[in-house]
């Protein structure tokens, strides 16, 4: 009776546990697609922007991006947010909205093909997305850490898919581990490099605190 009696509890339980993960899934994908617009700024120096981020922004992404002087950006609203961190420990993330999420990509692919220098330092432009989307897209750091070292092609699709080129083609990953262990298995070709230790730790450190936000975008 007693055996009867927990089956028919842990049942719910574990019917719970799968409703509330699919509760999960749906709210973050609501969550990305009403920042869909949205672009954060890594490492823009604290006050570049001055009184008015709009009309800085306005200003810098064509200077930044010659490919976007004939169409100026629409920024509906620009300010910087708060992530747990003094100012003087980095810069906080610059966020901001453009109109059409055709501009979101073209400023995304821009700075991917040209990166961007401001006062020196390199600054980073990355889509934005929930935080439960991030965390998802964080259990690939290691693995876009290898392939990266490699020199081989790859994409952190949306929202949690890694493509990796192997030869003429592509495999895809849905899971991190499956992920790590195909690459662990897989022979390094010729024209790939040699993984080094000190890289790949620096690496780490700078991709996990905004790599799901930044590396590897959609292609």
């Amino acid at each position: 009776m007693e055996l009867k009696t927990t089956v028919m509890v842990l049942q719910p339980v574990a019917n719970h546990e799968t409703v509330l993960h699919t509760l999960e899934l749906k709210l973050a994908d609501m969550e990305d697609r009403n920042r869909r617009c949205n672009i954060r700024i890594i490492g823009l120096k604290e006050g570049a922007e001055g009184s008015n981020s709009v009309q800085y922004l306005n200003r810098a992404l064509p200077e930044w991006f010659p490919s976007l002087q004939t169409a100026q950006p629409e920024i509906m609203r620009a300010h910087r947010i708060y992530d747990g961190r003094s100012a003087r420990d980095r810069p906080r993330t610059l966020i901001f909205n453009v109109l059409r999420y055709t501009t979101r990509q073209a400023i995304l692919r821009a700075a991917k093909k040209d990166p961007v220098t401001v006062d020196g330092k390199r600054v980073r432009f990355a889509a934005d997305y929930s935080n439960h989307t991030v965390k998802r897209r964080q259990a690939f750091t290691q693995a876009m850490d290898t392939v990266r070292e490699r020199g081989v092609e790859f994409f952190l699709l949306y929202p949690v898919i890694l493509k990796i080129k192997d030869g003429p083609d592509y495999r895809v990953f849905s899971n991190s581990r499956e992920a790590e262990d195909f690459l662990n298995s897989r022979p390094m070709t010729t024209q790939e490099r040699s993984p080094r230790a000190p890289a790949r730790e620096a690496i780490s450190r700078h991709t996990r605190t905004n790599t799901a936000q930044a590396a590897a975008e959609d292609p």
